[in-house]
C-alpha cells in the first residue's frame, strides 16, 4: 500500500463505521419496543391483580396494591408474580 491508499483506506474504514452505527441503531430500535410491551404486560397483570384483590376484599385499589407489595417483598416475590398466590395468603 502506498500513500496514495490513504484515503480510501480512511473512506472504506469510515463506511465500516457507519455501517456498525447504523446496525446498532436498527437492532435498539428492535429491542425498545420489546421492552416496552413487556413493561405493559408486567403493568396490565399488576393492575389486573390489585383490582382482583381489591374486590375480592373489599378494599380500594391503593390498599390492594399495598398487600401485593407488602406480600411479594414477605415472600421474597417478584409484584407481577405475587396477585395470584395473594389469595392463598395467611
Amino acid at each position: 500500500m502506498g500513500a496514495a491508499d490513504g484515503p480510501v483506506v480512511q473512506a472504506l474504514a469510515d463506511v465500516a463505521t457507519l455501517a456498525l452505527l447504523q446496525e446498532r441503531t436498527i437492532r435498539r430500535g428492535e429491542v425498545l419496543p420489546g421492552r416496552l410491551q413487556g413493561a405493559l404486560d408486567n403493568r396490565i397483570s399488576i393492575e389486573q391483580a390489585k383490582a382482583a384483590v381489591a374486590q375480592a376484599d373489599d378494599i380500594s385499589v391503593d390498599e390492594a396494591f399495598m398487600l401485593l407489595r407488602d406480600y411479594a417483598r414477605r415472600n421474597n416475590r417478584r409484584l407481577k408474580r405475587s396477585g395470584p398466590d395473594h389469595r392463598h395468603r395467611a
